[in-house]
């Protein structure tokens, strides 16, 4: 019997958004989902946008970020509150509830998920889901998730290449519309779908292994 492996997206249950026309691009809304923990490389995301701030100071970007702040992450907490006060393009939202996260989402023209080290990366998917471009690294678990199409992959301890990332996906309209293209073709399964296939899977092995009377 053999079992396929296929991806179930957490809070993502039911019907798949259906295509929509791209977001409003005044301003370019980037959207970071995560915990604010030094592994998921806030860090250099803050840094990418100051370079970005400095190269492209016309470039009507606004990025949020939505996550809570890790137990012990205070010094990472204060740099991002204090990088909000200096720069009015960028948002921090804790305590996102599933509406907000969901809203966020569909605003964004695209998301960008730094992180170094994951079990998963589950908000690669959720971007997938949503049908926006992901720009996150190549390599470990996020970029498993990343094959497949819609990502964006690059150096994301590299501060000049993730800005570099964010401006073309901001300014090159073909290179957007392909990967969103790429992202709303991928096949991703709800919670519910994955739980039928196992029930399936759990009553084929059951009758197949029942002793026979």
């Amino acid at each position: 019997m053999a079992c396929k492996y296929t991806h179930a997206v957490p809070g993502c249950d039911g019907e798949r958004p259906a295509d929509e026309p791209t977001p409003s691009l005044t301003p370019f809304k980037a959207l970071c989902v995560g915990t604010i923990d030094p592994r998921k490389n806030h860090a250099t995301l803050l840094g990418a946008l100051k370079v970005i701030r400095e190269v492209h100071p016309n470039l009507n970007l606004h990025l949020t970020l939505i996550g809570n702040a890790y137990p012990g992450a205070d010094d990472l907490a204060s740099e991002i509150t204090q990088a909000c006060e200096r720069d009015p393009g960028l948002e921090w939202i804790q305590g996102a509830d599933d509406t907000e996260l969901d809203r966020a989402y569909r605003e964004c023209a695209f998301t960008v998920f730094p992180s170094l080290v994951e079990g998963f990366g589950i908000p690669v998917l959720e971007s997938i889901w949503y049908g926006r471009p992901c720009i996150c690294s190549p390599d470990g678990a996020v970029g498993e998730r990343s094959l497949g199409g819609g990502c964006l992959t690059v150096d994301v301890v590299n501060p000049k290449e993730l800005a570099a990332a964010m401006v073309d996906l901001a300014q090159k309209a073909e290179l957007r519309q392909r990967l969103t293209a790429e992202a709303r073709s991928r096949s991703l399964r709800t919670w519910r779908e994955q739980a039928a296939e196992m029930v399936g899977i759990v009553a084929e092995a059951q009758n197949r292994f029942q002793p026979k009377g």
